[in-house]
């Protein structure tokens, strides 16, 4: 196989054969021992070598044609100057019959190999004259033949006979013919194929003004800006997306700058395309949607080979499609459903697609028993998500194998791999804290300042959650990234806007001029060009406070409410949270949080309780049904400076006083020295005692049922399944 590393697709497949250790070998010019050889081989006279060997600089292609002109009869050593090579090419070229020269005239104009059925209606030839022209050209080297068995001209072939062959009347004349095939074949067949990315931009050069409608001649005169542009809507509209045939005119911008860039003037370049009839472009005062408008697969052609031309690479339409079938399908050996999407996604947003997905598989299917990926992933660079579900764990488990054995491919590679369902997330223990730093009750500010000082603070209790939750979790919750604020407020504090920027580049809040015009559907696009949003950041969420009185809720009280409203959404299909059956297990459970949580409230400088020790009973006696089962528990938290956490397995015997934190008995049998330290006792079922000290809340924990329940339940249900069973016989007519 060979491979050319001009492009980005060989430089690719060369890494991929390298990290695999397979073989190759680098294509260098002959060493002159080599040329020698050959020559001697070839029984060329000895006082020709030089000359071929400065002629052809080593590459074999002319080394050979060399050695057909001496055959011929040709001098090498009387070929002189700059025309010396020129020379060799007219003497391979003078081999030709008259009708083959016609033909690669006609042919030249194409800078890669047509599809032959195409080549047989240019031509006007059938299929064997075209196999025989394709032989003839090879055999004096005008053509290549390639690893596929293909054949085309080689480029400096191409280019002796197309500039130097044929005169600019010539050109043009052959450029019009090759614009007109073009045309018809594009009318009768609905994919543009890959030979006319490269070939159509240059016959449309070499054409007459007038060959073309208006509409290519308007595409013709396009700005780099503006091809950029036409680029990002063909890879951003999936068909079967949301928008169909359009995507959002801020996304496509954002996407127009990652791929060729840096935009001059992108909201300039996107007026033209307008005015010119090129995309249509629909709004609302919020939003906007942008797509190209193509009368013809012809004009959709010519866009392509113009970007091509432009920026040397042939657009991905429908990037998103194109890399779930290219790498994802084809890692994952079986799988159920698949949703894909371009950009980033969370956890959260993954959970919101699995619950849609087991809705329509079975509207009783639980979503806690349907394996899923949640996957997140980089193709060309471009970020891009996909949830997949599957019909067992082991499917779930061996996708995700392969998927992470990708990461080796340098177009693609994977940022995040999730499995569902995942564990309920703690999201209690965030609030938790929080509460202890956020002020009750309405706030007062008396200016722009003191509304900026106010969202500094929560984007600084953010910025203290994020680092000290985890991946998963914060994924879960829906802010996997930094989350920035940028905040208008109108003049006399009448109201205040706050624009959300997702995927920030630091958590952090702003304010935005007060003539920012908040209605336009550009507007994430102008604070873009502008420099108030970074190239991968962009406006989510935009949230409206009339003020009364300027009294309104302290926005990390608000931020309190985001994760909680996040937190129950993402946990109330997940199973709850199970207490490991031994206390041992549970004791590390509870260090580790506790450890958490004291972390958290040093970050958030919400004072400490480091010191505080948990002394916990557990009585763990059956009672009730699977439905109803407890532990029942008593904690006692202790001021006494040791930080430990105890557990102790025992039946409720002794009565406490309400008036008394820990009695005698319980201090002898935990062996805390003084009691009277006790500052706080807890009883109840083991969730209302151990969600709080594990983050989690109430309703997300559950006592691991016990055997003999187990059993009974089981019991249960078989005499059940024989009652009915027994039945359908009594009813039955035979």
């Amino acid at each position: 196989m060979g491979v050319s590393t001009a492009e980005g697709s060989g430089q690719a497949l060369l890494h991929v054969l390298k990290v695999g250790n397979a073989r190759h070998r680098e294509l260098d010019p002959l060493h002159r021992s080599d040329i020698d050889r050959w020559l001697a081989a070839a029984a060329i006279p000895v006082n020709q070598w030089d000359g071929v060997a400065d002629l052809s600089s080593g590459y074999p292609l002319f080394i050979q044609s060399a050695i057909d002109l001496v055959n011929d009869g040709g001098d090498i050593t009387a070929l002189r100057g700059s025309e010396a090579f020129v020379e060799l090419l007219n003497a391979a070229w003078k081999r030709l019959p008259p009708h083959v020269q016609d033909a690669a005239k006609r042919l030249s104009v194409f800078v890669d190999s047509p599809d032959t059925e195409f080549l047989v209606a240019y031509l006007d030839v059938d299929l064997l004259e075209i196999e025989t022209l394709r032989q003839q050209l090879i055999d004096v080297h005008v053509f290549v033949e390639s690893a596929d068995g293909d054949a085309w001209f080689h480029d400096r072939r191409r280019a002796h006979v197309w500039e130097r062959i044929l005169t600019r009347e010539s050109r043009r004349v052959v450029a019009t013919s090759a614009l007109n095939a073009v045309q018809t074949w594009l009318a009768e067949h609905s994919a543009v194929e890959h030979w006319l990315h490269g070939s159509l931009a240059h016959i449309l050069d070499e054409a007459p003004h007038d060959a073309v409608d208006a509409r290519t001649r308007r595409l013709l005169g396009l700005s780099r800006d503006e091809l950029a542009l036409l680029w990002a809507m063909i890879e951003v509209v999936d068909p079967a997306g949301r928008f169909e045939t359009a995507a959002p005119t801020a996304l496509v911008v954002r996407w127009a700058v990652l791929r060729a860039g840096h935009l001059d003037d992108p909201l300039g370049a996107m007026q033209r395309l307008v005015e010119q009839e090129l995309i249509v472009s629909v709004s609302d005062e919020d939003f906007s949607v942008s797509g190209l408008f193509v009368p013809s697969t012809f004009v959709f052609a010519v866009t392509v080979a113009l970007i091509r031309r432009t920026f040397a690479v042939s657009p991905l339409q429908s990037v998103t499609s194109l890399a779930v079938q290219q790498f994802v399908l084809s890692a994952i050996a079986r799988y159920n459903t698949m949703v894909a999407r371009l950009g980033r996604a969370t956890l959260r947003n993954h959970g919101d697609t699995v619950q849609n997905i087991g809705k329509e598989l079975s509207p009783r299917r639980s979503v806690a028993k349907l394996p899923a990926l949640a996957v997140d992933f980089t193709f060309e660079g471009l970020a891009m998500n996909a949830t997949v579900t599957f019909d067992s764990e082991a499917d779930r488990d061996a996708a995700a194998a392969a998927l992470g054995a990708l990461n080796t491919h340098p177009r693609f590679a994977v940022t995040s791999l999730f499995k569902f369902p995942p564990q309920k997330v703690r999201w209690k223990r965030l609030t938790d804290a929080l509460d202890r730093v956020a002020p009750t009750g309405r706030v007062t500010a008396g200016d722009e300042t003191d509304v900026l000082a106010l969202y500094q603070s929560r984007a600084q209790s953010e910025a203290a959650v994020y680092e000290q939750t985890g991946v998963e979790e914060t994924s879960a919750l829906g802010f996997a990234r930094p989350r920035r604020y940028l905040i208008h407020v109108t003049p006399g504090m009448v109201a205040i806007t706050v624009l959300e920027v997702v995927d920030a580049e630091r958590f952090g809040a702003d304010l935005l001029p007060p003539d920012v015009a908040l209605r336009d559907p550009l507007m994430s696009v102008r604070l873009r060009a502008n420099g108030v949003l970074g190239p991968d950041e962009h406006i989510g969420t935009i949230h409206s406070n009339y003020i009364s009185d300027s009294l309104f809720e302290h926005p990390t009280r608000s931020l309190m409410t985001t994760l909680e409203h996040a937190g129950t959404h993402f946990n109330v299909p997940l199973p709850a949270f199970t207490l490991p059956e031994e206390l041992s297990e549970l004791e590390t459970l509870l260090e580790t949080s506790l450890a958490a949580r004291r972390r958290l409230h040093d970050a958030l400088s919400a004072g400490s309780d480091a010191a505080n020790s948990h002394y916990i009973t557990v009585d763990k006696s059956p009672t009730g049904g699977l439905r109803t089962f407890q532990w029942s528990v008593t904690a006692i938290e202790v001021a006494d400076g040791l930080g430990r956490v105890q557990l102790l397995e025992l039946a409720r015997t002794t009565q406490t006083a309400f008036d008394q934190m820990m009695t005698e008995e319980e201090a002898n049998r935990f062996g805390v020295a003084d009691p009277s330290r006790a500052i706080s006792r807890h009883g109840g079922d083991a969730a209302g005692v151990f969600a709080p000290l594990l983050g989690y809340h109430r309703n997300d924990v559950r006592a691991p049922w016990p055997p003999e329940l187990l059993a009974r339940a089981a019991e249960q249900k078989r005499r059940l399944q024989e009652s009915t069973v027994a039945s359908e016989d009594d009813t039955d007519p035979s």
